[in-house]
């Protein structure tokens, strides 16, 4: 079956609308979304299209998107780092000129440190650099100095549970009596 343009465009528009929602999605997924439907205006439309009909316009629409934004994308980033550089000359003048209040240096400082951060932010949603993002886990400063003294007492209680056992070996090889009290080495009196 034939499909004419019009129609094939308003199903590219369709699954155009899924990926800008979800860049991510699979074949599937566009294909359930499409089951499900899709708002066009206030209206919802269901489609059921085929596996290899939805993979042609996911291509056909990555393609497109591929050949563009690199292009149109690293002008834009480019134009922003131009700016930040010239921004930059003048803001760091500004800091070792001497004549310039220590207020005026902080604040061309901060515009320096704000400036860098909205141009990596940029790179980062460009996709140029990914973000590592997990939890945050705050520590207790306190936790450190309990963990050590349970490491300090459990070193503690090992070696000497290794020196009783060393002079049971001792006594038990026909060595001496071994030492009740093995921290001190002495035998406990009246025994």
């Amino acid at each position: 079956m034939r499909l004419s343009d019009e129609t094939r465009k308003h199903h590219e528009n369709m699954v155009r609308e899924i990926l800008v929602r979800k860049p991510d999605a699979t074949i599937q997924v566009v294909m359930e979304d499409l089951a499900r439907g899709v708002r066009i205006g206030n209206r919802r439309e269901r489609l059921l299209l085929s596996n290899n009909y939805v993979n042609r316009i996911m291509r056909k629409i990555r393609a497109r998107r591929n050949n563009y934004f690199p292009k149109h994308l690293s002008a834009v980033l480019a134009e922003m780092e131009e700016h930040k550089l010239e921004s930059a000359k003048v803001l760091w003048e500004i800091v070792t000129d001497p004549s310039v209040w220590a207020k005026d240096k902080i604040a061309a400082l901060k515009e320096l440190r704000e400036t860098n951060e909205k141009f990596l932010e940029a790179m980062f949603n460009a996709g140029i650099y990914e973000k590592e993002l997990g939890n945050l886990r705050v520590k207790d400063e306190r936790a450190d100095v309990v963990d050590l003294l349970k490491l300090g007492r459990e070193l503690r209680d090992e070696m000497a549970q290794k020196q009783v056992q060393a002079q049971n070996a001792e006594f038990t090889d026909g060595g001496s009596k071994p030492a009740d009290n093995p921290a001190t080495g002495e035998d406990t009196p009246g025994v």
